[in-house]
C-alpha cells in the first residue's frame, strides 16, 4: 500500500478491503478443510492481481546502464533474467551480480524469492559454432547463497525453452494438449450427426487452434519438419470434423482416392496453420514496430 499513497484515497481503501481479510479452505469432493486466514499476496487468478504485482515491481532495478547484455523481462510475479555475452563465465557472473542488486531490492520491500522455484538453463547454438568456453561450460547462478539447477530446459509463460532453442519439446507439449482437448470433444463430435461441419470447424478454430499457435512470435523459427507436424495434426481434425477422407467412385475406379489437402481445405474455408501463424506473426511484428516508432515519437516530443 505504501506504494500507492498517491491513489485516491477511495481507490486506495478499495484495494486494502480487497486486500485484507482473506481467507481460504480446499475442498475436495464433499469434504472442505479448515478455514485459513491469507497473510500475504494476491488471490491466484484474479483479474486485478498482476496489475498489483506491476505497481509493486515498477520500480525493480534495472541492470547496471554500463552493462547492456543482462536483461530482465518480468510479469507480474515471473520474472526472466537473460544474459548474453561471448564469455560464459563473464555472462554468469554478471546475472550473479544483478541477482545481488535483485536480492537487497526484495529484502527492502520484504518480499521472499522461492528458490526453489527457480530455474536456469544455458541456451547454445550448434556446437561447432560455439567458442570453446561455452561447450563444456555449467551455469553457477546463485540467489542467497542457494545455487540454482540447471535444467535442459524450461517453462516460462506457458512456453518451454531449450538449451538448444529448437522449440521441439514445446511443440511436443502443445500438440499432445492440443489432442487431449479435443478428443474431450471428438465423442460430441461424431455423436452429433446433425451438427454441422461448419460449427465443428468453428470448434477447431475456436478452441483448438488457439492451444496450438499460442505465443507463436515467439518459436516461428522452428524447422519446415516441425511445421509439417503441425499441419498433419491440423488435417487429421478437418478430416474428422467435415468426415472427408475419401473421394466418391467413378467410372473406371478400382478404389476410392483419397481426397487432396488442396481440396480439404477449400471445403472447410480454413486458412492453412502455416500461414495462419505466418500472418499474425509478421502482424505482431509490424505492431511491435509501430508502437516503437510513436514511443520513440513521443519521447522526441518531450524532449525538443
Amino acid at each position: 500500500m505504501y506504494k500507492i499513497f498517491k491513489f485516491d484515497i477511495n481507490i486506495s481503501r478499495i484495494i486494502l478491503n480487497y486486500l485484507n481479510d482473506r481467507s481460504f479452505f480446499v475442498s475436495m469432493n464433499d469434504s472442505n478443510s479448515m478455514t485459513r486466514d491469507v497473510a500475504a499476496g494476491v488471490p491466484q487468478g484474479s483479474l486485478l492481481g498482476p496489475v498489483l504485482y506491476n505497481i509493486l515491481l515498477a520500480d525493480l532495478p534495472d541492470p547496471p546502464s554500463d552493462n547492456t547484455n543482462v536483461i530482465a523481462l518480468t510479469y507480474a510475479d515471473d520474472i526472466m533474467i537473460l544474459g548474453s555475452l561471448q564469455n560464459a563465465k563473464k555472462a554468469n557472473n554478471m546475472i550473479n551480480k544483478y541477482l545481488t542488486t535483485l536480492s537487497n531490492f526484495f529484502s527492502k520491500w520484504k518480499l521472499k524469492i522461492n528458490v526453489s522455484k527457480c530455474e536456469c538453463t544455458t541456451i547454445k547454438g550448434l556446437h561447432k559454432y560455439l567458442y570453446p568456453n561455452a561447450r563444456t561450460f555449467i551455469a553457477n547462478i546463485q540467489i542467497n547463497g542457494n545455487r540454482i539447477p540447471v535444467k535442459e530446459e524450461l517453462k516460462y509463460l506457458g512456453v518451454i525453452l531449450q538449451s538448444k532453442f529448437n522449440f521441439k519439446t514445446h511443440l511436443d507439449y502443445v500438440i499432445k494438449k492440443a489432442k487431449n482437448m479435443f478428443f474431450s470433444y471428438i465423442s460430441l463430435i461424431k455423436r452429433a450427426k446433425d451438427l454441422k461441419s461448419v460449427i465443428k470447424i468453428s470448434i477447431y478454430k475456436q478452441i483448438i487452434r488457439p492451444i496450438l499457435t499460442y505465443a507463436f512470435p515467439i518459436w516461428f523459427s522452428i524447422s519446415s519438419a516441425q511445421m509439417e507436424r503441425l499441419r498433419i495434426f491440423e488435417r487429421y481434425i478437418l478430416r474428422i470434423c467435415t468426415g472427408v477422407n475419401r473421394e466418391p467412385y467413378h467410372d473406371g475406379d478400382l478404389f476410392r482416392k483419397r481426397t487432396s489437402n488442396k481440396i480439404l481445405y477449400k471445403k472447410c474455408k480454413i486458412t492453412r496453420i502455416d500461414k495462419y501463424l505466418m500472418d499474425n506473426a509478421l502482424r505482431f511484428l509490424n505492431k511491435l514496430t509501430i508502437l516503437s516508432i510513436l514511443l520513440l515519437h513521443n519521447i522526441c516530443h518531450l524532449y525538443i
